[in-house]
């Protein structure tokens, strides 16, 4: 049967690895064409600007720095609103059809262990729920969440992604 192909280990690591960077090439596609990158490192380096000023006057109390503080906080209010609507307008495409995927793969593949690691991580617990694995197995989810934070970094870069302020 093709669900007992898929669900066993290694042909279970090849499908939730490949199904990862679908989903992050798809999701940093969308991103690609939602998300004004050049405007986001504008913002991002009001933003970074303000911090550095604020920081700084926390340290001397100077008036001249509380000063363009004030003259600043417009723009930076500006700036943080627009970051957050940034951040947030992809999850808006892309939340529903990933928590979908992950309720009609959580009963094919819930309790099966993918990989035994050599130490315990303390997190994991909360990522098994009501599973028998110890907090040295990682299951699908686990694999998942590697794979995608691996590929969704490799993506972004390829596709030019990653705003960096100057």
């Amino acid at each position: 049967m093709m669900i007992d192909w898929l669900v066993l280990p290694p042909n279970s690591i090849i499908f939730i690895i490949a199904l990862s960077a679908a989903i992050s090439l798809a999701v940093s596609l969308i991103n690609k064409r939602i998300v004004d990158y050049d405007k986001m490192a504008l913002y991002q380096k009001t933003v970074k600007e303000y911090m550095e000023i604020k920081k700084q006057h926390m340290k001397t109390g100077d008036k001249k720095l509380e000063k363009k503080l004030k003259r600043m906080e417009p723009r930076y209010s500006e700036a943080q609103a627009e970051l957050s609507k940034m951040s947030l307008k992809p999850m808006m495409y892309t939340t529903l059809p990933i928590l979908l995927m992950f309720f009609v793969l959580a009963g094919m593949f819930v309790e099966i262990p993918l990989a035994k690691l050599p130490f315990s991580l303390p997190f994991m617990s909360y990522f098994h729920g009501k599973s028998v694995f110890q907090d040295n197995v990682i299951g699908y989810i686990g694999l998942y969440m590697i794979a995608s934070v691996f590929f969704s970094n490799v993506f972004m870069k390829l596709l030019g992604l990653s705003p960096t302020p100057s």
